[in-house]
C-alpha cells in the first residue's frame, strides 16, 4: 500500500532468489501510472539493462505537458458536442439494476468479485466471431456485456457500459509514461427485436466513437 500523506506513489522491490537471480517488482499507484505504463517501464529497464545503462533517451511527451495540452481541448465546442449529446441519451434511460430497484433496498448487497477462465477454443471462436464482423475481440465481448446489463436493467431502450481507454492514440502519447487510461461511457441504443449482429454493430459504433473522441471528455 500507499502512504499518500508522505507522497508515496511508487515502489520498487529487489528480491534475490539465489546467488546468480534477482527479482525486480514494481509497483505504482493509480495516481501516478496505469497498467500499461508498467510494461512500458519494464521494457525501458529491460533496454538499460542489456546496454549497460548507454541506451538513448526517447523524447516523450510529460504528462504534465499532456494535462496542460488536454485542458486546452476539452475546452473545445466542437469535441464537447458528441459527449454532451451522449450525456442527453444517457439521462433519458433511468438504468437501473436489479440491486438498485426499490424492492432490493431493504436487502443486504455484498458485491463479489468472480473470475472466469476462457478456455483456448472459446478464444478462437471469439476471435472468428470478431473476424466475421469486422470487429475487435474486445468489442465482441463489449457487446456481450451489454446485452447482460440491459437484461439485468430491465430490458428498456438502451444501456450504458464504461469501457478502457488506454488515452494514448497520438504518437507522441505511444512510449508516454503516466496515468492516460481512462473508463468513458458508452450509450448503446438497443431494441427488443436486436440480433447478436444488431447489438454488436451498435456497440462497436459506440467504441469507435468515444476512441476518436476520448481526448473531449470530461466528468465535470
Amino acid at each position: 500500500s500507499f502512504d499518500f500523506e508522505r507522497g508515496e506513489v511508487f515502489h520498487v522491490c529487489l528480491a534475490t532468489i539465489d546467488d546468480e537471480h534477482q527479482l525486480l517488482v514494481l509497483s505504482a499507484s493509480a495516481l501516478c501510472a496505469d497498467g500499461v505504463s508498467l510494461g512500458k517501464l519494464g521494457r525501458e529497464l529491460h533496454k538499460l539493462y542489456e546496454t549497460e545503462g548507454f541506451a538513448e533517451p526517447a523524447e516523450i511527451m510529460q504528462y504534465a505537458d499532456y494535462a496542460a495540452w488536454q485542458k486546452e481541448v476539452t475546452d473545445q465546442a466542437a469535441g464537447r458536442q458528441y459527449w454532451e449529446q451522449e450525456a442527453t441519451n444517457a439521462a433519458e434511460l433511468q438504468q437501473k439494476l436489479v440491486v438498485e430497484r426499490a424492492e432490493a433496498l431493504d436487502q443486504e448487497y455484498g458485491p463479489e468479485e468472480k473470475v472466469v477462465k476462457v478456455s483456448g477454443a472459446t478464444w478462437e471462436l471469439l476471435a472468428e466471431l470478431a473476424h466475421t464482423e469486422r470487429v475487435t475481440v474486445s468489442e465482441v465481448v463489449a457487446a456481450s456485456w451489454a446485452a447482460l446489463i440491459w437484461r439485468l436493467s430491465g430490458e428498456g431502450s438502451g444501456v450504458i457500459i464504461e469501457t478502457s481507454f488506454d488515452g494514448r492514440k497520438y504518437e507522441e502519447l505511444e512510449e508516454a509514461i503516466g496515468n492516460y487510461e481512462s473508463y468513458l461511457p458508452l450509450y448503446c441504443k438497443i431494441g427488443s427485436d436486436f440480433d447478436y449482429g444488431q447489438l454488436l454493430k451498435v456497440v462497436s459504433e459506440a467504441v469507435r466513437g468515444a476512441h476518436s473522441r476520448q481526448e473531449y471528455f470530461s466528468r465535470s
